[in-house]
């Protein structure tokens, strides 16, 4: 806000009434003030005594030709400019209140009053001022004037409002969020933008088009996938250009709504049970048991797993003896499992794939001791139960082996040729390097480790640029998948890495999804069955 521009000066000699009416004239700079703070919003703010390229010391200045400029944030300047016509001592003065559109020099109003004492500058200030309230509102229509002669290439101040049908999701379920994006002054609706759609909290779930444009009520609708426990925020991020000209302004929510999606894991049982009789009396028996949460992948494959996060499965040895040795080691330890599951929400079953990488007690991958008392006194066979289920189901095995051999000889030729390229942060932004990465992380799945980056956390330490892209990369196979490609595979588990297999079809309606019985005879000498049965948790 300028200062009082007085277009004429005061005759010579200076009478002392008219002198005294000029200098109160002139010194009138705080003309706007009190209409514009009665009306003060976070859009609209004064900035008294404040000149745009004012230099130190200096507080109010008079207006350049043009109205000043846009320094500072500044959208309008104004000024009060009085000017004088006629002769002494019948003057005539016309008192003018103009507002100028700081960025394009635009006068946006013109307040005209005359008088014939100079001593009523104030009061038809006043008067000008009353006549232009609500002052905002008029400033307001000048600014939709010029967003609307646009094109749709500039807006007072775009806000956006996000629902969605359901807010309450269980892993792999879904929901549609609605976006609509406005103008703040009149809520008008912004067609055909182009919105990138973000997750406060990336790991809960995934969108299933995060590029969208609006439609032609301001409007877009997108698919919201739950992918793990957890609480996310669905906002648009997109900058415009302001009705000022000046782009890069951020779109803002619209007052304190805002869009919340809370993902609940869905609890399953999941059990096993081996009884296996034979000659001399052989008896094993063994049971386990682990509360597991649904892991959801990109690929539209899950994997149930327990819900410490670990692949561990409780198991207790009802039985293990025959009458010539008896199990005197551990009763009570931990088997590690992985179960892939398809599609748990297309219609129907999917396929399930169980493996165990050994019935014995081991530790860091390798079996450990299993002691059994004899005759003689004491006998260490690792790896001794593990060796009679493998037996009991040897068909099975023989088979899983043959297809994992042929397998993993095919994924380790697969991995040296990615390794070839580990230390180039800009082959993992190639759709080579991106193709590469849906393919690890695949293996990572078929070996239940699917889930290893999207729960890591952000290490403090250095790390190369490779080793950032590779694992930013990795993490985008899930948060971002449209970026990487087709999966392979999709929506269809895969097991690698174990001894021993059992498949069988998951039905998520039912509250029993998976209830697998393999049994087998081995001429008589070796017989038995293994029972794998997953519940739902009310």
């Amino acid at each position: 806000m300028y200062d009082t521009k007085m277009n004429f000066r005061s005759d010579s000699p200076v009478n002392v009434v008219e002198g005294g009416k000029y200098i109160e004239a002139e010194n009138s700079g705080d003309w706007l003030d009190n209409a514009y703070l009665k009306q003060q919003s976070d859009e609209f703010k004064v900035y008294q005594g404040f000149s745009p390229g004012a230099q130190k010391i200096k507080t109010y200045e008079l207006p350049p030709d043009n109205g000043g400029g846009p320094e500072g944030d500044i959208d309008f300047t104004s000024y009060c400019e009085v000017s004088r016509s006629g002769n002494s001592p019948n003057y005539t003065y016309t008192v003018s209140v103009k507002i100028y559109d700081a960025y394009t020099h635009t006068i946006v109003t013109t307040i005209t009053q005359s008088t014939t004492d100079l001593g009523k500058v104030d009061y038809l200030i006043d008067q000008a001022i009353a006549s232009y309230s609500p002052t905002l509102d008029k400033l307001r229509d000048y600014q939709k004037k010029v967003r609307d002669e646009s094109g749709g290439k500039k807006w007072i101040g775009l806000k956006f409002k996000a629902t969605a049908d359901k807010t309450n999701l269980k892993i792999g379920e879904t929901t549609n969020v609605h976006i609509k994006i406005f103008d703040c002054a009149d809520e008008k609706p912004v067609p055909n933008q182009q919105l990138n759609i973000r997750l406060g909290t990336p790991k809960v779930g995934i969108i299933n088009n995060p590029n969208v444009k609006t439609n032609s009520s301001g409007e877009a609708v997108l698919i919201f996938t739950a992918k793990n426990e957890g609480e996310t925020t669905v906002f648009p991020d997109f900058t415009y250009t302001a009705v000022n000209g000046k782009s890069g302004y951020h779109v803002l929510k619209c007052g304190n709504d805002e869009l919340k999606i809370q993902v609940e894991d869905e609890k399953y049982k999941l059990t096993m049970n081996v009884n296996i009789t034979g000659a001399d009396g052989l008896h094993w028996q063994l049971s386990g048991e682990v509360i597991t949460k649904l892991i959801s992948y990109a690929d539209g494959t899950f994997q149930l797993k327990a819900v410490d996060g670990t692949r561990n499965m409780p198991v207790h040895v009802l039985s293990a003896s025959t009458r010539h040795m008896k199990l005197i080691g551990k009763y009570d330890y931990t088997i590690p499992f992985t179960l892939n599951i398809g599609n748990i929400y297309k219609k129907g079953t999917t396929p399930a794939k169980i493996a165990f990488d050994t019935f014995s007690p081991s530790e860091n991958g390798w079996i450990s001791s299993e002691p059994y008392r004899v005759k003689d006194g004491v006998v260490d066979l690792p790896g001794f139960t593990s060796h009679l289920v493998q037996n009991l189901f040897y068909d099975i095995e023989k088979n899983v082996a043959k297809k994992s051999k042929t397998k993993e000889y095919q994924e380790l030729a697969e991995v040296e040729q990615i390794k070839a390229h580990a230390k180039d942060a800009n082959y993992w932004h190639t759709a080579q390097g991106k193709s590469d990465m849906l393919k690890l992380q695949k293996i990572m799945e078929e070996r239940g480790r699917g889930d290893l980056f999207t729960k890591m956390s952000n290490s403090p330490l250095q790390h190369s640029k490779a080793d950032s892209a590779f694992v930013e990369g990795m993490r985008g196979t899930q948060f971002n998948p449209s970026a990487y490609g087709l999966p392979p595979m999709k929506d269809n588990p895969s097991i690698m890495g174990n001894f021993l297999q059992f498949t069988g079809t998951f039905n998520n309606q039912s509250e029993t999804p998976l209830n697998i019985f393999q049994e087998n005879d081995i001429n008589g000498a070796l017989q038995g069955s293994i029972t794998i049965k997953v519940e739902k948790l009310k």
